[in-house]
C-alpha cells in the first residue's frame, strides 16, 4: 500500500529537522573551538582561578556561555547583574546610536571601576562599541579585548551551512 502524501511530507520534514540539528550540531561546536582560541592567549597571562567579568554580551545566554568557557579553562567568571547587564546594554545602544559623548564617557569608567578587583581581576570585553570606548580611555582594571576574534567567530558560524 502506498504511503499518504502527507505521511511522506511529514517524515520528510522529520529527516530534514534532524540533519538540520547535526548541522547546527556541528556549527556550534566550530563556534566553541574558535571561542576557545580566541580566550585562550588574552587569557594566558592572568593566574588560574581569576576572576573573569564578560561584558558586551548581546543575549544572558551568550554571556553564560563564555563564562562557561572561562570556567573550563579554570577561571571564575564575575556575572553581571541584572541591574548591571541593562548598564552595558544601555552604553551599548548608545555607542552605536550617536557620537560618544562626556555622559557615554562617564557610564564607560563608572561600569569599568564596577569591576575592579576584587570584583573581577580583568574584563573580557566582546562587543566591539564596548571595546572601542574602553580603549579610548583608561579603566581601572585590565582588560582583555575579545572583540575583534569574536566578530569574526560571529560572522563565520553565521555562513555556517544550513
Amino acid at each position: 500500500m502506498a504511503e499518504r502524501p502527507s505521511s511522506a511530507f511529514a517524515r520528510l520534514g522529520r529527516i530534514l529537522a534532524t540533519w538540520r540539528a547535526r548541522i547546527d550540531a556541528s556549527a556550534d561546536l566550530a563556534f566553541l573551538d574558535g571561542l576557545d582560541a580566541v580566550i585562550g592567549p588574552l587569557c594566558a597571562a592572568l593566574p588560574p582561578g581569576a576572576r573573569i567579568a564578560v561584558v558586551g554580551a548581546r543575549t544572558g545566554r551568550e554571556e553564560a556561555l563564555y563564562a562557561a568557557r572561562l570556567a573550563a579553562r579554570g577561571f571564575r567568571a564575575a556575572c553581571l547583574t541584572a541591574e548591571e547587564f541593562a548598564q552595558v546594554s544601555a552604553l551599548r545602544r548608545a555607542l552605536t546610536t550617536r557620537r560618544p559623548t562626556p555622559a557615554v564617557a562617564a557610564d564607560t569608567a563608572a561600569l569599568a571601576t564596577a569591576f575592579q578587583p576584587p570584583r573581577a581581576d580583568a574584563l573580557l570585553v566582546i562587543c566591539p562599541w564596548i571595546s572601542r570606548a574602553f580603549r579610548s580611555r583608561p579603566v581601572p582594571v585590565r582588560v582583555l579585548d575579545a572583540a575583534p576574534g569574536i566578530e569574526g567567530l560571529h560572522a563565520a558560524w553565521a555562513m555556517a551551512p544550513i
